[in-house]
C-alpha cells in the first residue's frame, strides 16, 4: 500500500487530504470491499491513517472502514457487484478524502495501513 498526499507541507489547521494505492503483489485476483470514510464496522476491514507529531508522544488516528458485514447470498451479491476485484499486479486507488487537520507545528510522520476483513464480510 502506498499513501498519496497532494503536497509535502501543510500549515497548522489546514485540512489534510490523502488517498491510497493498494497494489496486488500476487499472481491471483484479490477481492475486498471498497473503503469508506466511516469508522463504525471494522469487522469488514479497515484502512487507518496515523499521524505522529515530532513534538507529541501520542499518535493521532484517522481511519476509514469498509461497508457493513454481510453473509450468505447478500455477501455473494456484494462481492459480485460492489467489491473491488484487483487483478494480479494491479493497483486500486482510493479517492482523496479529508482525514482531519494538523493541530501543531513541526514534523509529522503520516502513514497508513490496510487491515483486511477478519472474516468473509
Amino acid at each position: 500500500m502506498k499513501l498519496v498526499m497532494p503536497k509535502k507541507a501543510f500549515s497548522v489547521d489546514e485540512e489534510l487530504t490523502v488517498s491510497t494505492e493498494l497494489t496486488n503483489m500476487t499472481d491471483e485476483t484479490l477481492c475486498f470491499p471498497v473503503p469508506d470514510i466511516s469508522c463504525t464496522t471494522p469487522e469488514t476491514g479497515w484502512l487507518i491513517v496515523t499521524g505522529a507529531s515530532s513534538k507529541s508522544e501520542s499518535d493521532r488516528f484517522i481511519c476509514h472502514v469498509d461497508t457493513r458485514g454481510a453473509v450468505g447470498p447478500e455477501l455473494d451479491e456484494n462481492v459480485r457487484n460492489h467489491w473491488v476485484k484487483l487483478a494480479p499486479h494491479g493497483t486500486y486507488a482510493t479517492p482523496p478524502v479529508s482525514v482531519g487537520r494538523l493541530f501543531e507545528f513541526g514534523d509529522w510522520k503520516i502513514s497508513a495501513r490496510y487491515h483486511p476483513a477478519l472474516w468473509g464480510g
